[in-house]
């Protein structure tokens, strides 16, 4: 069970359905659309693995380096990883969702890219250091049990790119196994674009029309656009100022 007292619900409680709209969030901007089709994507439990097929055991007071979560079955297969921009019937897509993990004593540092920030930083502190077991930018049982992955930390993974953790055993005595549990949705979704859809764009900015506001990345700063993004989908990020004051007047959306 999660602890409601802290404000921390279940992942499935934030995850869009189809007709939702949402701005997922870049550095150089906003993407503005709505859900068209979702696919759950569910996996629990998951033990974790290395290169080599093999089920990853932490030594007490032991650091993992970065790893990918992947198919047990097929261990060069990435879960969390889309290797094109575009799914079915040509929509673009994304994943969103949450890691839940056990036991207790393994503390999760999430990475996106793999290489690049983890999660949860003070602006003020010095650099995060899961080879110290630093209680700081992690993801623990607590904050996101296996059974009942939350909204502690909203996952959101765009194409072309992979999602990495690195772990650490606080316990000073014994082994552990991690185990992992997996709640997601793979979104399928229509992008407006200024200049057919500058009304519902400003509407959506100005919070006149309902929509989910989606970061990519860790860090102080979201993740970069990718221009294959840009080519694929044939839009570009627009910043919230210039998305409040759009207008299309020959843009005829309904209210939904």
């Amino acid at each position: 069970m999660t602890d409601l007292h802290t404000g921390i619900r279940p992942i499935r409680d934030s995850h869009l359905k189809p007709g939702h709209r949402f701005a997922l969030g870049f550095q150089e901007g906003f993407v503005w659309g709505r859900i068209v089709k979702t696919i759950p994507c569910h996996y629990n439990p998951l033990r974790m693995y290395d290169e080599d097929g093999s089920v990853i055991d932490l030594a007490a007071s032991t650091h993992q380096a970065t790893l990918r979560i992947v198919d047990p079955r097929s261990y060069q297969k990435d879960l969390l990883y889309l290797n094109k921009t575009t799914g079915g019937q040509g929509f673009p897509w994304f994943f969103h969702g949450a890691i839940g993990i056990w036991p207790p004593q393994i503390y999760l540092y999430p990475k996106f890219p793999e290489q690049g920030d983890y999660f949860g930083k003070f602006p003020e502190t010095t650099l995060i250091r899961p080879s110290q077991g630093d209680r700081l930018g992690y993801l623990g049982h607590r904050q996101s049990p296996k059974d009942e992955p939350t909204d502690f930390l909203e996952i959101v993974i765009p194409p072309l790119y992979h999602f990495g953790v690195e772990l650490y055993n606080h316990d000073t005595d014994k082994a552990h196994q991690p185990v992992l549990g997996l709640d997601f949705k793979l979104y399928f979704c229509q992008l407006f674009k200024p200049e057919k859809h500058g009304d519902i764009i400003a509407d959506m900015a100005n919070d006149r029309k309902k929509c989910r506001f989606l970061n990519v990345g860790f860090g102080e700063i979201s993740f970069n656009w990718d221009k294959q993004y840009g080519e694929d989908w044939g839009i570009d990020p627009i910043p919230l100022e210039e998305a409040m004051d759009l207008s299309t007047s020959s843009y005829e959306g309904g209210s939904y």
